[in-house]
């Protein structure tokens, strides 16, 4: 199993990878930007957008919204990047 995206490092960085989302391995909760990078991990172009919009569906049910979907600079992920959604 991968090893867990700790807090820290998610805020550091400001990113986590779809597999921690869809696998319980990254903790938001202390989470104070309100955008975040969600970076695609398979290693099939099919594969990396079906995880990474399963990630992206599955942040939506905790106030998460699509901002856009591009490549990175290399082209070898995918980037997804979220807004919070406003509570008020």
């Amino acid at each position: 199993m991968a090893t867990r995206q700790s807090p820290e490092e998610i805020v550091a960085t400001r990113q986590v990878s779809a597999g921690a989302v869809l696998e319980g391995r990254a903790d938001l909760r202390f989470y104070h930007y309100r955008h975040l990078a969600v970076l695609s991990d398979g290693t099939v172009e099919p594969e990396r957008l079906a995880r990474l919009i399963a990630a992206v569906e599955h942040l939506d049910a905790y106030g998460w919204e699509l901002v856009t979907l591009s490549p990175s600079t290399d082209a070898r992920r995918l980037i997804a990047i979220l807004r919070r959604r406003s509570l008020g």
